[in-house]
């Protein structure tokens, strides 16, 4: 995903530029296009930042390029949701959460556990199905 486009530079952001595999490929087909200058990579945030010679190649030609990057590199597969299903994992979270808050202030420890860690669970998949790759 592009976070930010300025002449003469645009900054790449998404998970797949974590894995240092895929990072390598992303530079090498990046680097294919002319007018690139620079390539800078941290594989801890995921982030690229690309600087360019905006004479050389056009914007056009960069969102081509970030465009054939999310073919080649798709987002993680997470079923898509429909808004009575979203509503349905929010009721679900909602009521975890308060079984385990009222296991804990009525001291039912196993209600309170149960609840949190279903809690723990939903919100981990609702976290990981809104990340993309780009």
């Amino acid at each position: 995903m592009i976070r930010s486009f300025r002449s003469g530079r645009v900054r790449l952001r998404a998970p797949s530029l974590r894995a240092e595999g895929a990072l390598d490929e992303i530079r090498n087909m990046l680097a294919a296009y002319p007018g690139i200058r620079e390539i800078q990579t941290n594989t801890r945030i995921g982030s690229l930042l690309v600087s360019y010679d905006p004479a050389r190649i056009s914007e056009e030609s960069l969102h081509a390029a970030v465009a054939a990057l999310k073919e080649k590199f798709p987002a993680p597969v997470c079923k898509k949701t429909g808004p009575t299903l979203r509503k349905a994992e929010k009721r679900l979270m909602l009521g975890a959460a308060l079984l385990s808050l009222s296991g804990a202030m009525f001291d039912r420890m196993p209600l309170h556990k149960i609840g949190g860690a279903a809690f723990f669970l939903l919100a981990g998949r609702h976290v990981f199905c809104r990340r993309r790759a780009f």
